[in-house]
């Protein structure tokens, strides 16, 4: 009986010692470690015993700091703890600790807006269960950061971003993106362990201003889903080259990137599906010279004027649908084998590779595809291509497509005969109106998201100069209904969607609208319409389940036969950190800034690029939303900043 006792006993001891506990963070600044810091309720003065474990949960919230300047110091190697909270910290606090000292999180992490974390060491997340989070409300980290849970999952709540050269590492676990966008010097995933891999709509940015950048992906056990992603690299001024490497163990297998962009004027880029792997992409873009490795295939491939590119002999490189390798009078396209003497193949099964000026060595062209080469040089050993003098340029014939639009349309072509001398288009449309495909071909397709007025051109190019214009004037079609107001508003955890009508023709109902990203959305509420009227009408919906963060809002309006029509969109955040939205972000035509305090407000708006220099200044008025046009902005990262006499306003955006 004693020794059950004794028994007892020891259990009853060992539970305490290992059941989870609440640790609070007390008293401003101090050490991890000083126990003097970690009392048991917000604010209370009973203190815990030991430092947190891996089972403890930590918070920092509005009792723990008193004043500015205050932080905690990680000052141990390592330092755990299961999930980190640092919701309702007061006083801009700040997390330190110098790069020798590792923090390990076993649970989620949340940082706030209003803090800063100078800390320095990797931080690890070695959760062994799925369900965790990730969310830096707005903070950089110069971390390096370390998944190292074997089984466990994470998913980006927003986005991510190293700064001072710091990567990712997935070495165990799943790690889902969920459509944020990422900034790192490097993303590497190279273990043998099973590991899961979802972007998403993610943009991956990946950059170093010093030096060599890379995305580097071992499928072995691992299972990757690129989503519709878009991977970028680039690099500060004067860096030379990056590179994405995907490569496999001792079996074949096959693994697809969505959309890759290779941003560096200098140097050479590498794109590389090593070992006996079989790399499919969506799209792939050169912005400089690139090397290209192993068997890939493309939806579209694109070259740039003035640059080099070596493609792997003994390698085969499939299109799908673009080869975009055209230079210009004045800029050839240098293309050849990685081997002088061995040729590399290029396939296509139909339609037309239009190359121009072209200086090509050791590149056989096979399939059921045409692959002209005009103005261009052989070099020798090349096979399947047509050289030629291109004719001289016409221009082009009337456009063919609609000349009436509706707000909300989608799929809608417009094309020209191909014009004789050509070899791409170049097509300009109104600012309520998106290029969805086809921009440098004869045809493309739009959406119209927004008004529609002004006029759709094209012009042809013969790699010296442009064609005369052929115009196509727009007529805005007649609304089933017109908006007097739309808005959207918090109301305590809700989200209460007002908007009213001066007229309405044939509307049979409304469907409300909802998404995360303003690009996405989901049918959330149905309201009946009033049919015909010619009067004012007011209408109400209320969220009761917005999303945390920022919610879109859209109404959707539909005719008795089934005809729709959409509303602008509106923008809510409940976290109420920024009364400023941008969206979409990435942005290819135009980029809304939303004002959700719907205050009357005037700003001086300055985008400044990658190097520091302002591309656009202007001073703008709004209450609800300003739509600002960056179709003439070239590809890639921009500080835009709004300010006044009482805010600055600085965010972070991609134009693609």
């Amino acid at each position: 009986m004693k020794q059950k006792y004794i028994l007892l006993l020891f259990f009853l001891v060992y539970s305490l010692f290992t059941q989870a506990s609440n640790y609070y963070w007390i008293g401003g600044t101090g050490n991890w470690d000083d126990l003097a810091h970690w009392a048991t309720t917000s604010g209370g003065s009973t203190l815990h015993t030991q430092i947190p474990t891996a089972l403890d949960d930590v918070f920092f919230d509005a009792n723990s700091f008193t004043g500015m300047g205050q932080s905690i110091t990680i000052n141990a190697n390592p330092v755990v703890c299961n999930n980190m909270d640092w919701t309702g910290a007061l006083y801009n606090p700040a997390m330190a600790g110098v790069s020798t000292n590792i923090l390990k999180i076993y649970g989620s992490l949340t940082f706030i807006y209003n803090m800063t974390i100078p800390f320095a060491g990797n931080i690890n997340f070695e959760s062994s269960t799925l369900g965790k989070t990730i969310t830096t409300n707005g903070r950089t980290l110069g971390n390096d950061i370390y998944f190292m849970g074997s089984g466990g999952g994470w998913t980006l709540q927003d986005s991510l971003t190293l700064i001072n050269s710091k990567s990712i590492y997935l070495n165990y676990g799943s790690l889902n993106t969920n459509g944020k966008n990422v900034y790192t010097y490097r993303f590497v995933s190279t273990q043998t362990n099973p590991r899961t891999l979802t972007f998403g709509s993610t943009v991956m940015n990946i950059s170093y201003p010093y030096g060599y950048s890379a995305c580097i992906i071992y499928t072995q056990n691992l299972t990757f889903n690129a989503g519709t992603s878009l991977i970028r690299l680039s690099g500060g001024s004067g860096v030379s080259s990056g590179g994405i490497y995907v490569y496999d163990g001792y079996t074949a297998q096959t693994a697809s990137l969505y959309d890759v962009e290779f941003l560096y004027s200098a140097g050479t880029a590498e794109l590389n599906g090593a070992g006996t792997i079989n790399l499919l992409c969506h799209n792939v873009t050169f912005n400089g010279s690139g090397t290209i490795s192993g068997n890939i295939t493309y939806n579209d491939l694109n070259f740039t004027a003035g640059q080099n590119y070596i493609m792997q002999s003994a390698k085969t490189q499939t299109i799908i649908d673009h080869w975009r390798i055209q230079g210009t009078c004045t800029s050839y396209i240098m293309l050849q084998s990685s081997t002088n003497g061995a040729f590399a193949t290029v396939t296509k099964a139909a339609g037309a590779v239009i190359g121009f000026n072209i200086h090509i060595r050791d590149i056989h062209c096979v399939g059921g595809a045409s692959f002209e080469a005009y103005n261009s040089v052989d070099l020798g050993g090349n096979t399947g291509w047509n050289f030629s003098t291109l004719p001289v340029l016409s221009n082009p014939l009337g456009i063919n497509g609609p000349t009436n639009l509706c707000v909300g349309q989608s799929g809608v072509i417009y094309f020209v005969p191909n014009v004789s001398g050509a070899i791409n288009y170049t097509w300009t449309v109104p600012s309520g109106i998106i290029i969805t495909s086809g921009q440098g071909d004869s045809s493309i397709t739009i959406t119209t998201p927004g008004g529609i007025t002004g006029t759709i051109t094209v012009t042809a190019f013969n790699g010296c100069g442009y064609s005369a214009p052929s115009v196509l004037t727009l007529v805005n079609c007649l609304l089933p209904i017109e908006y007097l107001s739309f808005t959207a508003t918090r109301k305590d955890d809700d989200v209460q969607i007002d908007w009213s009508t001066a007229s309405e023709t044939n509307n049979d109902y409304f469907n409300i609208e909802r998404s995360k990203d303003g690009l996405s959305f989901e049918n959330i509420g149905k309201v009946a319409g009033a049919g015909n009227s010619n009067f004012n009408i007011y209408y109400v919906f209320t969220d009761k389940n917005p999303h945390q963060g920022i919610s879109y809002y859209r109404i959707k309006q539909v005719d008795y036969d089934g005809q729709t029509s959409y509303s602008e969109i509106r923008a809510v955040n409940l976290n109420n950190q920024n009364e400023i939205i941008l969206y979409p972000n990435p942005a290819s035509d135009y980029l809304n800034i939303c004002n959700v305090s719907d205050v009357e407000k005037d700003f001086i708006l300055s985008i400044k690029n990658f190097q520091g220099e302002e591309v656009v200044c202007k001073a703008i008025h709004f209450s609800s939303s300003y739509k600002l046009d960056v179709s003439k902005l070239s590809k890639g990262i921009y500080v835009l900043s709004l300010r006044n006499n009482e805010e600055n306003i600085l965010n972070k955006i991609v134009v693609q």
